[in-house]
């Protein structure tokens, strides 16, 4: 199938969705009517004996991953750039095979536990880390449900040209990361792909064949500037619409947007059945219409409800349970699940204000609003003291730890379930109770002390602790350490990590020597970008990857922007000027 037919298909799919909207509005009947076989990013499965064909705008069959093409590894290597792919190569095997996957990841070990690579990307290999990365439900992989616009969504980036940005534009909970995360695992079937990591960018992702993916990137400006310095392509990326339009100009037209509207109340219906099934949570078809409208479109609040359920150990949906535990809007429902996590009655908890407070700190202080656990427990002693003293409330152990319960994500990471929590604790919400609370604790506290002072005392209990227990015992506690060292070099710079007693050669030790682990070379990456070392074997890939074979040495004007060099042979200061280059080693010229 030609690029031109299957941009024709595209348009012909938004013609119908366009169509069904404009019928939904009038409020006309929408007929269940199997499409043209030349409008097929949906497919309607048979009604099997016994079912309905209820599942109409869910792709069960995932056929739209069809049309993601094979990955066509790049050939000619320079070494270096072969190491890399191998790499790649055994990270993607990792992600397909999941969960089944120990096989793979021993290989992965044995293979390069003694090669550190320094990459601006790095490719998972775990879905369920992706998922937790991005705040979404475990279970969601190949469970997407999906309405005509945003099946042709998925379709036009998975068969877009590898040089295409794009930005995937929604209001809060219309589900634009769980679009992502559809998008990149369908490109994962086939193709290894990244996510990115640092600023340090190059063109060394489309020399192999990959797309880079990026979750709420108007929240990290140092991405963004890093984009328009290098002209970088090949991305797809979320925003909000507001975020989106305060970006420079420049930066917004590098990108095609695809904007994600609210689900119609028929597929919020369908989407809640759905996502209470595969969460075992019984339901009734009045609970369902109940609980639709209150969502008022938004897929994030289903989930946020189950969630909710879970935690309270409740597995039958209800009428009165939706009523009594939820309010019409996203931000309204979280501000409700906060009142009722740090409030009885009109009244805080021993303990509830401390840990608005610190709630306020992941929120505003942390990039991502995701935090090390034990840094943020040390924040939260280092604060008590003088918080007391102010507001008359101390750490409470067991209202702090139901928090901790509700921000846990994978490992020790802690962090908001969705980015509406961000919001409420910033103080929007017509109806939110604690707004007047949370500003006076940015006036009279955070906004003087957090940054400057509690933020950096936090680290230095935090890493002693960690350092400690991974001394300890080395095997077991690696996987805490590289979330803390993770988290440290995402949010200070090394200069301050210093100061504050942090051992940065300790830290570029144990990611080297894990640097199988995306994780570790993650931080591995951010070290080596702030402070370039000839000492440790580290290999770059933005001064070695690929193709030699693009170089032409015969002419008078080598071009050689992004072609291969490894960087063996160049003394330091020709390093600094190489930034954007691949060079092929001397003797293969």
């Amino acid at each position: 199938m030609s690029y031109d037919e299957i941009l024709e298909k595209i348009k012909k799919a938004r013609v119908l969705a366009e169509s069904k909207k404009s019928a939904l509005s009038a409020g006309e009947e929408i007929p269940i009517v199997i499409p043209d076989k030349d409008v097929i990013p949906i497919v309607i499965p048979d009604v099997v004996e016994g079912g309905t064909n209820d599942e109409v705008g869910v792709d069960n069959n995932l056929s739209y991953r069809s049309s993601v093409q094979d990955w066509n590894k790049p050939s000619d290597l320079a070494p270096d750039g072969k190491t890399f792919l191998d790499l790649f190569t055994s990270r993607w095997k990792c992600y397909s095979k999941w969960p089944d996957n120990v096989k793979e990841l021993d290989n992965l070990h044995n293979n390069f536990k003694d090669i550190s690579v320094s990459s601006y990307f790095e490719i998972p290999t775990d879905p369920a880390i992706v998922l937790s990365e991005w705040s979404l439900p475990p279970n969601l992989r190949k469970n997407v449900y999906l309405d005509d616009e945003r099946a042709s969504h998925i379709l036009e980036v998975l068969n877009s040209e590898i040089n295409d940005n794009y930005v995937i534009i929604g209001e809060p909970g219309v589900g634009k990361t769980t679009l992502l995360f559809e998008i990149f695992d369908s490109f994962m079937d086939k193709v290894p792909t990244g996510i990115l990591t640092t600023t340090e960018m190059t063109d060394a992702h489309l020399e192999f064949g990959m797309r880079l993916f990026y979750d709420d990137i108007p929240e990290n400006i140092d991405i963004v500037q890093g984009i328009m310095d290098n002209n970088t392509k090949g991305l797809v990326v979320t925003a909000r619409e507001a975020d989106w339009n305060k970006l420079p100009d420049d930066f917004q037209k590098k990108f095609k947007r695809l904007t994600v509207p609210l689900f119609s109340n028929e597929n919020v219906s369908r989407l809640c059945e759905r996502m209470f099934d595969f969460s075992n949570i019984r339901h009734d078809p009045n609970s369902i219409k109940e609980l639709t409208n209150y969502a008022q479109g938004s897929p994030i609040f289903i989930w946020l409800m189950i969630k909710e359920m879970q935690y309270n150990g409740v597995s039958v949906l209800t009428n009165n349970f939706v009523k009594d535990n939820s309010r019409k809007g996203m931000e309204n429902y979280v501000a409700l699940i906060l009142q009722r996590l740090l409030k009885d009655g009109p009244n805080y908890k021993k303990g509830g204000l401390h840990s608005l407070a610190c709630m306020i700190f992941l929120s505003d202080y942390m990039r991502d609003r995701r935090c090390n656990e034990m840094l943020y427990r040390s924040f939260a002693d280092e604060i008590e003291e003088e918080f007391q003293s102010i507001f008359d409330d101390k750490q409470n152990h067991t209202t702090f730890n139901q928090m901790i319960v509700y921000l846990s994500g994978e490992g020790t990471t802690i962090g908001f379930p969705h980015d509406t929590w961000a919001d409420v604790l910033q103080g929007t919400g017509r109806n939110n109770p604690l707004r007047a609370d949370i500003q006076t604790i940015k006036l009279k506290f955070a906004d003087d002390k957090f940054e400057d002072i509690y933020k950096k005392q936090a680290v230095t209990g935090a890493w002693e602790t960690t350092v400690k227990r991974y001394k300890k015992n080395m095997i077991r506690e690696k996987d805490s350490f590289l979330s803390m060292v993770d988290t440290l070099t995402y949010n200070y710079t090394l200069s301050d990590l210093e100061k504050l007693g942090v051992d940065i050669e300790m830290m570029r030790e144990v990611s080297s020597l894990n640097s199988d682990l995306p994780i570790a070379a993650r931080v591995l990456s951010r070290i080596q970008a702030a402070r370039p070392t000839q000492v440790t074997q580290i290999i770059n890939i933005q001064h070695s990857v690929i193709s030699k074979s693009t170089l032409e040495f015969s002419k008078d004007n080598v071009n050689v922007e992004s072609s291969v060099i490894t960087d063996s042979e160049l003394d330091e200061e020709d390093l600094k000027d190489s930034k954007h280059s691949i060079v092929v080693d001397s003797k293969k010229k």
